[in-house]
């Protein structure tokens, strides 16, 4: 099991058990075709909402481990683009309507070169 799946799993638990919050894992979540990766679908790593609130109001979160930062910007970027490929047919449908996009990442390279360039990424 990677990093990312262990970090996955114990989130669903925690917003679960400790919250009561309603979360689920690994959602399958049709695209709109004529973005321009081709994809049918795509997999969001959780979605989760407080229970006892509107049902089409979930939080999408992408969760990312890489060595350095800047891989990290990089990866959040690819998977929140990925989620707007999501089309609204899939949202009413499913009853698992998008509310926000969350990009959680961790890195271990902690050199100030790397820190920097990611700064200058996310800000430039």
């Amino acid at each position: 099991m990677t990093g990312e799946k262990w970090l996955q799993i114990e989130f669903e638990f925690f917003l679960e058990h400790h919250l009561d919050f309603s979360a689920k894992r690994e959602l399958r979540a049709i695209t709109d075709k004529r973005h321009q990766s081709g994809r049918q679908h795509v997999i969001v790593d959780l979605i989760f909402r407080k229970k006892r609130t509107r049902l089409d109001k979930f939080i999408y979160v992408e969760f990312k481990l890489a060595k350095r930062a800047t891989e990290l910007v990089d990866s959040i970027a690819t998977d929140l683009i990925k989620n707007y490929e999501v089309v609204n047919s899939h949202f009413a449908k499913a009853k698992q309507k998008r509310r926000s996009i969350w990009g959680v990442g961790f890195y271990r390279d902690f050199s100030p070169l790397t820190v920097n360039r990611a700064d200058e990424r996310l800000n430039g």
